[in-house]
């Protein structure tokens, strides 16, 4: 037993003794020698050791267990002898010796130091500045100093005003004047308490020197001083709504929505009857229907029927009523007439899908086959233009059977393959269209028409051997006009040509009218502000194009239709802006368009009418929530619906509105233009002024010596035109010489 335990000490001995001689040979490393030089500055808190690495035998970092042995002070010159030193993770010492030397950090290398700041020594006024002394109540001046030396440490200032309730200064040295006194401003340095001192006078203006302040504004709105009555202009008198048939105002009815007489929620044509007094108080001469013909979309413009008025509208003699009562209250109307295309339903589309190449109306429309060069081109949009009745069973009005011969057969359609178009290459299409508008007009009385879509009659990539599809257009368009003037010499035709005005002014060669895009896009650009040059040269510039093509036009410019948002979203936050929308379209020359519900506000493009009481309503659209209704809008003697009235009223009630020339006028801050008639002994010179500015008042120009108003958009508005406001003076005719050259 004393054996095994002897054995057992001995070996346990052995193993003590081998640690031991492994811990001694364990080594850390460093990658300074003794005597590594460290250079730092006077104001460092840390010694800086970013350099120094420790590492352990096995080469794991320890240089974050580094300790500091010795003494040393950062904040003074000097030399410190110190000893770095580290233990590793089972007690291995190691050290290095070290110089630290604190030297002393100069001007060039931190020149904030307190030693190098240079401090100031005086302050003055700018010559500039030395001459002001006086300011306006609500206006500011900017004195300005400078500080020597020029590279002083420290150049902030304090400023101070003596009377903050006569003028106030900013710490840039801005001073605005508050109210009439004198006040002392002060300007003292923050290094050395340099100081300087400016005594500030501050006056109101007078009228004389700016007219336009709110104390002066009263005054010349409510100057009468100028007015005057001026004669009757129709000394003749001529009725010349027999002189000039088509001047007059349209208003756009989408039947649908607008007025239900018998109560199924769907607008129909004795609803229209019914509200004539209505769109004739709007100073309205002329009503454009949307699609009535029979149609199997809402919307109308895929035309099943064109002899047949759209059932649920009512019957051809409630359209006959329709034209009859209007015309004796001086309203005439005019239809939407499709004619690039019409409905798949349409018998005779139905014909040839029956029977093929074998139906008298295949060659009606446009067939190719895929080899045809024009087999998947697009239309001027890029849309799809060519279908194939294969498979489109939507296409049958009645089950049959697609005809064999048009299998792998494709037709033109330019914007729905429910909508086939018509081949204006074939004579047979051209009669028939001549023989719908000659039909229309001789037998319901018609004043004409609203054609849809006259750039793309023919169309983009659609025939072949027509290499310029605008003249192509307007040559058709010459012959549906010529046309229709055998029935009715004074018909009056309107197409929408969705284009430029450089573009849409070649229609007029035709003899019809185009709706006046690019004049609704700057009416809205003028009272925004963003129009960037003159409202009524602008439009000088659209009338100089048209009268390229001639001179003997009716301009039909708009701010709104069917297919576009409405005008009161675009003037949602500011109800000025809406009335002088209208203010700008309805004083123009031409036939301009109000967009049904328009002279209330309404927000959806194709809404129900919002009556009220004034009429059994249709059900209101949750767009129109909120928008005061007819009824409510008629009582409210201030409201957008009343100054459409009031606008109509001015304009038809005037010879120059109504049928004058254009003139572009201008004056600073202001823009309109002149209206002339001229015949014989009726004369009439007129200037409608806009302020399109949305917070500062005008004054009348003084060139207007003497002058009736016609309208005003605001009732103290005599002397002066307040903003976003038109007015509309009648001049004494002897001054168009002087006035316009």
């Amino acid at each position: 037993m004393k054996k095994i335990y002897l054995i057992l000490l001995a070996l346990t001995l052995v193993i003590t003794l081998s640690a031991c001689d492994n811990t001694d040979s364990r080594e850390n490393t460093w990658n300074i020698n003794d005597g590594y030089s460290i250079d730092q500055y006077v104001g460092d808190t840390l010694i800086d050791l970013s350099y120094v690495i420790a590492l352990d035998d096995d080469s794991n970092d320890i240089t974050s267990f580094i300790e500091i042995e010795g003494s040393y002070n950062l904040s003074s010159i000097g030399v410190y002898n110190l000893t770095l030193f580290v233990y590793d993770d089972v007690g291995t010492y190691s050290s290095v010796d070290i110089i630290l030397n604190i030297l002393e950090l100069t001007c060039e290398m931190d020149d904030t130091q307190d030693k190098c700041l240079i401090n100031v020594e005086s302050i003055s006024f700018t010559s500039t500045s030395l001459l002001l002394d006086s300011v306006y109540v609500g206006d500011f001046i900017n004195l300005d100093w400078s500080i020597l030396p020029i590279d002083a440490g420290n150049m902030e200032t304090s400023i101070t005003s003596s009377n903050e309730d006569v003028a106030t200064v900013t710490n840039s040295g801005f001073v605005f004047g508050i109210s009439e006194g004198t006040a002392i401003i002060t300007i003292t340095t923050i290094d050395g308490d340099f100081e300087i001192v400016k005594t500030i006078t501050v006056t109101e203006k007078t009228c004389e020197q700016d007219p336009l302040q709110e104390k002066c504004v009263a005054a010349y709105l409510s100057d009468q001083s100028r007015i005057v009555t001026l004669s009757d202009e129709n000394v003749s008198g001529t009725d010349y709504t027999e002189v000039y048939m088509n001047n007059k105002i349209y208003y756009q009815i989408y039947v649908r929505t607008y007025a239900d007489s018998d109560e199924n929620n769907v607008g129909d044509i004795q609803g229209i009857i019914d509200n004539l007094d209505y769109i004739k108080s709007l100073g309205v001469g002329g009503i454009w229907l949307m699609p009535i013909m029979e149609s199997r979309s809402n919307h109308g413009y895929e035309i099943d029927d064109y002899y047949e008025i759209d059932s649920q509208y009512g019957t051809m003699q409630d359209f006959k009523d329709l034209v009859i009562a209007a015309e004796l209250i001086g309203i005439d109307i005019i239809i939407d007439l499709v004619v690039n295309h019409m409905g798949a339903h349409n018998d005779i589309f139905q014909d040839v899908l029956r029977n093929g190449v074998n139906s008298d109306y295949y060659d009606w429309f446009t067939w190719i086959d895929s080899s045809d060069s024009r087999y998947g081109t697009k239309g001027s949009w890029g849309q799809t233009i060519w279908y194939t009745p294969s498979g489109r069973n939507w296409l049958q009005k009645t089950s049959l059977t697609v005809h064999s011969s048009l299998d792998g057969m494709y037709y033109a359609a330019y914007f729905s393959d429910y909508m086939p178009d018509l081949n204006f290459q074939n004579q047979a299409v051209i009669d028939y269209i001549y023989d719908v508008g000659t039909w229309w007009i001789e037998e319901t009385g018609v004043a004409g028409f609203r054609m849809d879509a006259i750039m793309h009659i023919f169309g983009e990539n659609e025939y072949l051997g027509v290499t310029n599809n605008t003249q192509a257009n307007i040559d058709f368009l010459t012959g549906f006009n010529t046309n229709c003037e055998i029935s009715d010499p004074d018909v009056y035709i309107v197409g929408e040509a969705w284009s430029w005005y450089g573009e849409y002014a070649k229609y007029y060669e035709s003899g019809i009218t185009a709706f006046n895009f690019d004049a609704s896009y700057r009416i809205v650009d003028a009272i925004n502000g963003t129009l960037g040059w003159s409202y009524s040269a602008s439009l000088q510039e659209i009338y100089t194009e048209i009268e390229k093509y001639t001179t003997d036009y009716i301009d039909a410019p708009f701010l709104r239709n069917h297919d576009q948002d409405r005008i009161s979203t675009v003037f949602s936050d500011d109800a000025r802006e809406l009335r002088m929308a209208a203010e700008a379209v309805l004083f123009l020359p031409g036939n301009p368009y109000i967009y049904y519900g328009d002279e209330v506000g309404m927000l959806g493009t194709r809404t129900y009418m919002i009556w009220g009481d004034y009429y059994d309503i249709i059900t209101t659209n949750v767009e129109d929530y909120g928008v005061d209704t007819v009824s409510e809008q008629l009582a409210d003697p201030n409201s957008l619906l009343n100054s459409y009235i009031d606008i109509g009223d001015a304009r038809t009630n005037s010879l120059a509105l109504m049928y004058g020339d254009f003139i572009p006028y201008t004056s600073t801050g202001l823009d309109g233009y002149y209206r002339v008639f001229e015949n014989g002994v009726d004369k009439e010179l007129v200037v409608v002024i806009h302020n399109f500015s949305s917070v500062t008042y005008r004054e009348i120009p003084s060139e207007f010596t003497s002058y009736e108003i016609l309208y005003s958009s605001y009732e103290n508005n005599y002397g002066g035109i307040s903003p976003k406001g038109t007015i509309v003076l009648k001049l004494p005719f002897d001054l168009l010489d002087d006035l316009t050259n």
